[in-house]
């Protein structure tokens, strides 16, 4: 049997985004989605996200969005 995994990238980035994967998800088009800590709606999509049994992965993003950390001066 052969699965198809349709994931949807950058959960929690803003409402709007997060309504459509959300409203993917329950059309059964979204099997997964994916999602960034540092998104404007991050904490309702998350709240969501587990309300409906979506399966969600963490994005990771370095360069784009609110820092989570203060800045990195060097490497």
């Amino acid at each position: 049997m052969i699965f198809l995994i349709v994931n949807a990238d950058d959960l929690g980035i803003n409402k709007d985004r997060d309504r459509g994967i959300f409203e993917a998800f329950k059309d059964g088009i979204v099997t997964s989605s994916t999602m960034l800590a540092n998104g404007f709606s991050f904490e309702k999509a998350a709240v969501k996200a587990r309300e409906i049994d979506l399966p969600v992965g963490i994005h990771l993003n370095l360069s784009e969005g609110i820092t989570l950390s203060g800045p990195i001066n060097g490497l």
